[in-house]
């Protein structure tokens, strides 16, 4: 059960930021944190959490009923959004491009 539950969690935070993307990629005209995060645009923000909430389709592989892994997939994509521009703030406070570098073989 408890793979089931991570299985459920890491998709909707990963399709939540994908999705902002592409919301964002398609209909953003308003910058979030321009300061932080220039690309990211309160369309995309929008658009992203609520598609992710959608993904309670797969609430069939997590432990609780449709309604709460509504709940659950609303709060884990806003907590992936904060995730994300705070280590987008962080980077940005250390002058770090991006972390392609930190593994090797990954990045340019």
């Amino acid at each position: 059960m408890n793979a089931r539950l991570l299985f459920f969690l890491v998709t909707v935070v990963e399709m939540s930021d994908v999705l902002q993307y592409c919301w964002g990629k398609s209909c953003g005209r308003h910058k979030i944190l321009p300061a932080v995060s220039p690309n990211k645009t309160v369309e995309g923000f929008i658009g992203g959490v609520l598609s992710a909430t959608a993904l309670v389709l797969l609430s069939f592989v997590a432990p609780f009923s449709w309604q709460q892994a509504a709940v659950i997939a609303f709060a884990a994509a806003l907590a992936g959004f904060a995730g994300d521009v705070t280590m987008s703030a962080i980077k940005r406070d250390c002058g770090v491009k991006d972390y392609g570098t930190a593994l090797a073989g990954h990045g340019p």
